[in-house]
C-alpha cells in the first residue's frame, strides 16, 4: 500500500486518482490539517475536508477535478482509436483529439497546482518546459 502526505503539493490529485481507481492508500496528515477517518472515507469527504481544514479553494478543487476528467476522456479516445477497426481517417482524428485532451488536461492540473511554464517557439519547433529559478519561476 502506498502512502500520501498532505504536505505534498499534488496531494489532492494523487488522492482522487487512488479513490477513482479504488486502490488502497495510507494518508499521513503531516501538514496538520486534522483529518480523521470520516474525512478520508470517500473522495467527496476528502475534498470537503481539504477545503475546510487544508485551505484548498473550491476553485482549485474544481479545476483539478475537471482537468482530470478531460485527461481521462483523452485517454479513452486514444484507447478507442487503438481498438476500433474503423478507417484510418477516423483513427487519426480520435488519436490526435485524445492526445490534445490528455496534454491540455494534464497541463491544466499542473497549472492549478502552481507550476509555471515557459513556452519557446522558433521556426520549426515548439518547446514547453517548467520554469526554474533562472527562468523567473520558483
Amino acid at each position: 500500500m502506498e502512502g500520501l502526505l498532505t504536505s505534498d503539493p499534488e496531494f489532492l490529485t494523487k488522492a482522487i486518482r487512488y479513490y477513482k481507481e479504488k486502490l488502497p492508500v495510507k494518508i499521513t496528515d503531516d501538514a496538520g490539517w486534522g483529518l480523521n477517518k470520516e474525512d478520508v472515507r470517500t473522495a467527496i469527504a476528502l475534498l470537503s475536508a481539504s477545503h475546510k481544514k487544508g485551505g484548498a479553494t473550491l476553485k482549485k478543487i474544481a479545476i483539478i477535478a475537471g482537468s482530470l476528467r478531460v485527461a481521462g476522456l483523452g485517454l479513452a479516445l486514444i484507447l478507442i482509436a487503438v481498438v476500433d477497426p474503423e478507417p484510418t481517417s477516423k483513427l487519426a482524428i480520435l488519436f490526435v483529439g485524445g492526445t490534445i485532451l490528455v496534454v491540455s488536461g494534464g497541463l491544466t492540473v499542473l497549472i492549478a497546482l502552481g507550476v509555471q511554464w515557459a513556452v519557446k517557439v522558433s521556426r520549426g519547433s515548439l518547446e514547453i518546459y517548467p520554469k526554474g529559478p533562472s527562468d523567473g519561476g520558483e
